[in-house]
């Protein structure tokens, strides 16, 4: 009788109706993810930055969303039983809404200061428990927020940062294979996305006639090998590959890195890699690149000089899908 008592105090929340709707939703939405994982083996999602998340968990997504639709639909019945039973199962679906935005708080965290891009779904999940938690009144937003805010702080005092800022470092923990031909070359890395038409033109012309060595260096997760001859690394990491773009200040790609004793030439965009693989790797051509033409500044990272071109050529964005060609500056 004393926990009747004292459970029978806490209010129906005026949006009650809504509040079902919505956790309803949220379950329905993860339900559908997980049933695309099973079925194509990916989620929907509206960006790239989806891919580059779920590279870099070791929690796979179908366990994710799994875990997403038991604690909608968690959410859903605690609400369910406040509303039609005994009104204790509210305090419940408050206090399971406050871990969801310490859990919310994680993610955003993870994604800013790790990943370096947000992704859309994981977006959209967090803006279902954000809403959730402000319908169910003042005093659950004032705790919400509390705790999200604690999370952001906590975070905000640690500093993630790359294991080494050396280039060799970076560049062969991104390595996702490697095609082995002449070793007496200068070592090529080039940095690409699967998403990315003017980079699928640079593999392309890699063809019988290709005699320089080359790692391949994936911005995203590949779901299979750009060539059949390639050896692959296992282990590779996409967020490096991105981190070290980052450092020399590059947000395109296709990018070829040519790597010399003593400095690391950066070539960006699909005409000129192009042209300096058919002067420096192709078989009835051979001999040394031609067409390097550098502009601009240089960027110094420990042991290494990078030359950054200063004309754009044609080229996708790292951080989004690139399904139409950025337009082409005028070349002076």
């Amino acid at each position: 009788m004393l926990y009747q008592s004292k459970t029978s105090l806490e209010p129906i929340p005026p949006a009650i109706n809504l509040l079902l709707l919505l956790s309803l939703g949220g379950a329905l939405i993860t339900a559908v993810q997980a049933l695309l994982v099973v079925i194509k083996g990916d989620i929907l999602c509206l960006n790239e930055g989806c891919k580059v998340v779920e590279s870099l968990t070791t929690v796979p997504p179908l366990a994710f969303n799994l875990a997403g639709f038991i604690y909608f639909f968690v959410i859903f019945r605690l609400l369910h039983l406040g509303k039609n039973k005994d009104r204790g199962w509210l305090k419940w679906a408050r206090l399971f809404l406050l871990c969801g935005m310490a859990v919310e708080g994680v993610l955003v965290c993870f994604q800013y200061y790790v990943a370096e891009v947000f992704c859309s779904y994981c977006l959209i999940i967090l803006s279902i428990v954000v809403l959730l938690n402000i319908m169910l009144g003042i005093r659950q937003i004032v705790a919400a927020l509390a705790l999200f805010s604690a999370v952001v702080v906590a975070f905000s005092s640690l500093e993630f940062s790359p294991r080494s800022e050396s280039g060799e470092v970076v560049l062969e923990e991104g390595i996702y294979g490697h095609l082995e031909k002449d070793t007496s070359a200068p070592e090529l890395y080039l940095f690409f996305s699967s998403t990315c038409p003017h980079c699928e033109e640079v593999i392309e012309t890699i063809g019988p006639d290709f005699t320089c060595s080359l790692n391949f260096n994936p911005v995203d997760t590949l779901k299979e090998s750009p060539i059949a001859d390639l050896i692959r690394q296992d282990g590779y990491s996409p967020l490096a590959n991105r981190r070290f773009l980052k450092n020399l200040g590059i947000n395109e790609i296709p990018v070829l890195t040519i790597k010399e004793p003593g400095e690391i030439r950066t070539l960006k965009g699909k005409q000129k890699i192009i042209e300096y693989l058919d002067n420096t790797c192709r078989s009835e051509g051979g001999g040394p690149d031609q067409t390097s033409d550098f502009s601009g500044e240089s960027s110094q990272v420990p042991g290494f000089q990078f030359q950054i071109p200063g004309v754009q050529d044609e080229g996708c964005k790292v951080d989004v899908d690139c399904e139409e060609p950025l337009p082409e500056n005028n070349q002076q």
